[in-house]
């Protein structure tokens, strides 16, 4: 699918991704077709990475890729639909590629409704010069700018896994894959030539119809991101509400079997609270459910950013007056014990995956005599050490 429509002299002009970014902020409920003689057809059935093209004023939808390499590069992007700004469906692709020696090259690019283009299966995006293909099973992702080329095959396992009762009503994710092989290559500039790149890649598809600073303040995702597609993976997930709910979701898998997978998980945390500027997370957290235990060391960090820097003043500061957003990767030492049944040996699980935390509005900050929860925000129970 692709429209056409008057550019209205904006194409080369900033504001309508300027605008557009500040959307994926400040989502709110609309319903308002513009660009269509009728709303498109029937959404894709759950578990589908096909984009649903949401109806909403400020309806937006994003697939996120969390990937880590053998050559030491992380790369982490998303491509994204949204209806804000002029006129409906406008596009953007949102990325960066950290290097083994720390260094990172941030990439961004965005259309209006009439100049990206939709396959007609709604599988193929391509914003620009750069596309995400998950037409499979082979599929491929392109970014090409002047300062970075990423060239990424990528092979999820399928079948993709949601649960209805871990987000809160109105928002959605869906997980493709935990760990899908992927391999290709990546060039920035500085570099002689492009290099090789192996390893594993977390995919996820969410969307809401809704206002996203309404529905969750905070979205907390870890990758333990294996390096071969045979072994075992975890993802866990937590979802945090402007009102201080907490929707959990843990799954393991071996290849594309469910090993585990549960919304009943108790975690207790330990080590110092790390000070990101203002944003407060533990350094280590324990966790437990029926059959499994484990820790996660949220250890070094490989990036931060902070979603309003592309967008220049006054936007900036009237935005900043509302949300102070800031998104957080960390490297994330781990080891998981799973006993799924009690007759068989434990599995034992230990690596290295990558820890996500994006933040809509910073949390109040620790007090010296509460422990803080990365997951839970501040509760009231007493820090390590402190009497009982």
């Amino acid at each position: 699918m692709r429209t056409r429509g008057s550019a209205c002299g904006l194409r080369r002009r900033p504001y309508w991704l300027v605008l557009m970014l500040a959307g994926c902020l400040l989502l709110a409920d609309g319903l308002r077709w513009r660009g269509l003689a009728s709303p498109p057809s029937k959404a894709p059935e759950r578990g589908s990475s096909a984009a649903r093209l949401l109806p909403g004023e400020f309806a937006y939808e994003r697939w996120e890729l969390t990937a880590r390499f053998n050559s030491g590069h992380f790369f982490f992007t998303e491509f994204l639909i949204t209806n804000f700004g002029f006129g409906d469906r406008n596009a953007a692709l949102i990325g960066h590629v950290v290097q083994p020696d720390g260094t990172s090259r941030r990439f961004r690019t965005g259309r209006r409704e009439s100049r990206w283009e939709l396959s007609a299966d709604r599988l193929r995006m391509e914003v620009g010069s750069s596309w995400l293909d998950q037409r499979g099973p082979r599929n491929t992702l392109q970014v090409k700018k002047k300062r970075t080329h990423v060239a990424l095959d990528f092979y999820p396992r399928g079948p993709a896994l949601w649960s209805a009762d871990f987000p809160p009503s109105g928002y959605a994710i869906d997980l493709l894959d935990p760990a899908a092989r992927a391999e290709g290559a990546v060039w920035v500039k500085g570099m002689a030539e492009p290099a090789p790149i192996q390893g594993a890649v977390g995919l996820t598809h969410s969307w809401t119809n809704e206002a996203e600073s309404n529905l969750v303040l905070r979205r907390l995702e870890f990758f333990s991101l294996p390096q071969t597609p045979q072994a075992m993976s975890l993802y866990l997930a937590d979802l945090t509400t402007p009102h201080g709910a907490q929707r959990r979701w843990l799954v393991v898998q071996n290849g594309q079997h469910v090993v585990h997978q549960t919304h009943d998980v108790a975690y207790t945390f330990d080590g110092e609270v790390q000070h990101i500027g203002n944003y407060h997370v533990p350094q280590q957290l324990h966790f437990e459910s029926k059959g499994l235990t484990g820790a996660i060391k949220l250890d070094r960090v490989l990036l931060r950013h902070d979603p309003l820097d592309d967008i220049p003043q006054p936007f900036r500061f009237l935005m900043a007056l509302k949300l102070k957003p800031r998104r957080v990767w960390l490297l994330s030492p781990f080891h998981i014990t799973v006993q799924s049944d009690p007759a068989s040996e434990p599995i034992q699980l230990t690596g290295t995956g990558v820890t996500k935390v994006s933040f809509l509005n910073p949390l109040p900050p620790p007090r010296p005599e509460v422990a803080f929860s990365l997951f839970s925000g501040l509760r009231d129970f007493r820090a390590t050490g402190s009497s009982q």
